[in-house]
């Protein structure tokens, strides 16, 4: 599934909310000049779900924070997804809840942005042949499931 539903296809594609591009601050040597994600520019309010078959693992509920409202899930491949900068974050969700793919985590929001239109930042993580989570890249994953409304895992990746 597509994060954020019914959002415009080229969302994800404008040049500033790229995967890498400069952001300040210290960030993970993978993200290139710092933006670890995808922000996917949408309406405030507009529903974010989870992009395939998950478990809950981390629930940050204060919208004060530098990511804001956000969800992270685990993925039965051992990847994980985060959904940062929601307005709000369903009752349901818990730590440990089992989510299918298009569940619903929330809505898109601007929680814990100073400078920005509300948007979706979101971020994908594997495990490296080291053990270490790494972010990485998920833009082509995101095309695909745009495409297809199914979030695959590329080869390769």
């Amino acid at each position: 599934a597509f994060p954020v539903v019914g959002v415009d296809p080229d969302a994800p594609l404008k040049q500033e909310a790229r995967f890498g591009v400069e952001r300040p601050g210290d960030r993970p040597e993978e993200c290139g000049l710092g933006h670890c994600g995808v922000d996917v520019v949408a309406a405030r309010g507009t529903p974010v779900v989870a992009v395939e078959d998950a478990v809950v693992v981390r629930i940050v509920r204060d919208p004060l924070r530098r990511s804001g409202r956000y969800v992270r899930l685990r993925h039965d491949d051992g990847r994980f997804t985060s959904y940062m900068h929601l307005d709000d974050i369903n009752d349901d969700i818990a730590v440990g809840v089992e989510l299918e793919a298009g569940s619903p985590v929330g809505t898109l929001g601007r929680t814990g942005i100073r400078d920005s239109v509300p948007h979706l930042h979101f971020a994908l993580e594997e495990v490296d042949q080291d053990g270490n989570l790494r972010f990485i890249d998920p833009t082509l994953e995101l095309e695909d499931a745009y495409r297809s409304q199914r979030f695959r895992r590329r080869s390769g990746s």
